[in-house]
């Protein structure tokens, strides 16, 4: 995110190396910190290769040390809530969890842009394999309550509110179909058919809906 032409703010740093140097490569000499929205790989493959402030939640910086990761690995951190004012304008980054113990978001209430990391995925299913549902649902619920004017996925393209109440909706009919599978006599295997049939999920992440079904509330 750029916030003039000489500063900028990484969020997140790619999914692999390679796309991380790339990454570096277009804002060498102008980052003024990055932001992990939260733990997972896909987000701080490249964090190693930044130089200077790497923020995260607390929680997301415990869940990389339990994962043993050593370089690269957040130096600034917060457990709740750490506001800034760059150029004018505020920035608040906020631990809200639900996709994953450490998810946190970015926003800019002037601006009205709200970064959501993974709490949204636009375009494709969600990575549920780590998620506390009820949190989840009740995050993008507030979250809908803010004045936004664009919000950015963690995964696929910008857009407006509209993507906080489709991820909602999504987590709601996923969470409403797992357990009438279950009350219904429906084994695993079954139950992944059924997924990944109405949710578009990909056969490599199969494992993902196994474990999603064992975050669901019974």
């Amino acid at each position: 995110m750029s916030i003039d032409d000489r500063s900028t703010i990484v969020i997140d740093t790619q999914a692999n190396e390679a796309q991380g140097r790339a990454l570096l490569a277009q804002v060498q000499g102008r980052v003024l910190f990055v932001f992990n929205t939260h733990e997972h790989g896909d987000h701080i493959a490249g964090n190693r290769l930044f130089a200077g402030p790497i923020i995260s939640s607390l929680q997301a910086k415990e869940a990389m040390l339990a994962e043993g990761m050593a370089d690269g690995l957040p130096n600034c951190c917060f457990s709740e809530q750490l506001r800034l004012q760059i150029a004018g304008e505020e920035i608040r980054m906020q631990h809200f969890g639900g996709h994953c113990p450490g998810l946190a978001i970015m926003y800019l209430p002037q601006s009205g842009l709200l970064f959501t990391g993974d709490l949204v995925f636009n375009g494709r299913a969600p990575w549920m394999g780590h998620a506390d549902f009820s949190r989840w649902i009740a995050v993008l619920e507030e979250l809908a309550t803010w004045d936004v004017q664009t919000v950015v996925p963690g995964h696929g393209c910008l857009g407006g509110k509209e993507l906080l109440l489709h991820q909602q909706e999504t987590l709601e009919n996923f969470v409403a179909d797992v357990q009438s599978w279950r009350n219904t006599g429906k084994g695993e295997a079954e139950m992944v058919e059924l997924a990944a049939a109405k949710y578009a999920v990909k056969p490599a992440w199969y494992d993902m809906l196994r474990l999603a079904f064992k975050r669901v509330p019974r």
